[in-house]
C-alpha cells in the first residue's frame, strides 16, 4: 500500500474532504511520511487542479504545517473549522 495508489481528491465530486484526509493520514503512517512539507506537497499532487490552486492561493502561514493545511481544506470544502485527530 502506498499513497501513490490513493485516489485523487476532486472537490467537484460530492465527497467530504475530511473523510479523504482521514484515509490519506493512514497512508502517511504506513508509508512513514512524517515531515509536514512532504505531506503538503503530496496533498497538492493528490488533489484536483482547483484544490491545488486554492492551496497555492493560501498565505504561507496557511500551509506552514500539515495540520493548518488540513484545517483550511476542511473549512473550504466541508464548511468546518477544525480537524479532529483520531
Amino acid at each position: 500500500m502506498s499513497w501513490k495508489s490513493y485516489e485523487k481528491y476532486d472537490s467537484k465530486v460530492d465527497k467530504p474532504i475530511r473523510k479523504w484526509l482521514k484515509i490519506f493520514d493512514k497512508y502517511m503512517i504506513v508509508d512513514e511520511i512524517v515531515h509536514d512539507t512532504t505531506k503538503v506537497s503530496i496533498v497538492k499532487v493528490k488533489c484536483s487542479e482547483n484544490v491545488h490552486d486554492f492551496i497555492e492561493s493560501l498565505p504561507q502561514t496557511g500551509t506552514a504545517t500539515y495540520e493548518l493545511l488540513k484545517n483550511k481544506l476542511i473549512e473550504r470544502y466541508d464548511g468546518k473549522m477544525t480537524y479532529d485527530i483520531a
